[in-house]
Formats: structure tokens, C-alpha cells, sequence
């Protein structure tokens, strides 16, 4: 064969608009909570239905998110990701056995 062939996985719900919240859609849809990284404009979709988002600091998705209204934590770097996980199982967690 010459050329080159690209394909794309078919889009599993409706109302997605990219691949990234297609994705996490289903796996929502799958009873997953779902945490998002991202740092763009094309981050957003899905930085808004997570149940945890992240925006990279100063970035388009950083700035979406705080002029729409949109819970997102600005990080500079992982760690920070893995403490806000980790705060936010610990208060899941006594909301639960409360």
C-alpha cells in the first residue's frame, strides 16, 4: 500500500465535540470519576464536565475556566495534582462514611 491511512476511534456519545470528552463522557457514563489535565482551548469541553480538572497555569484552558466560572486548579506542576487527588478522595471519602 503507498500513502498513509489515518483513522479515528468512532465517537461513542452524542453530545461529545472532540475525542478528548467523548472519552471521558463514556467513562463517566461507565460510573468512573474522571480527573483532567489539560492547558488548552480544545481542553475545555472536557475540563468542564470532569469531576476533577487541572489547567497548566496561564494557559488558555486556565484562562477559559476562571472567565467562565469553571472549577479548575491552576498547577505548575504533578505533585500538585496528586495532593488535590488525594484531598479530594480523603473529603469524598468522610462525606461517605458520615
Amino acid at each position: 500500500m503507498d500513502g498513509i491511512e489515518l483513522s479515528f476511534p468512532n465517537r461513542l456519545e452524542k453530545m461529545s465535540t472532540n475525542i478528548k470528552d467523548d472519552f471521558v463522557m463514556d467513562q463517566m457514563k461507565r460510573g468512573k470519576k474522571v480527573v483532567y489535565i489539560g492547558n488548552g482551548v480544545s481542553d475545555y469541553p472536557t475540563a468542564r464536565i470532569a469531576d476533577l480538572a487541572f489547567a497548566i497555569k496561564g494557559s488558555k484552558l486556565a484562562q477559559l475556566c476562571r472567565n467562565r466560572g469553571v472549577a479548575c486548579k491552576e498547577i505548575t506542576d504533578f505533585q500538585q495534582v496528586l495532593d488535590s487527588i488525594e484531598d479530594w478522595v480523603s473529603r469524598r471519602t468522610k462525606e461517605r462514611d458520615h
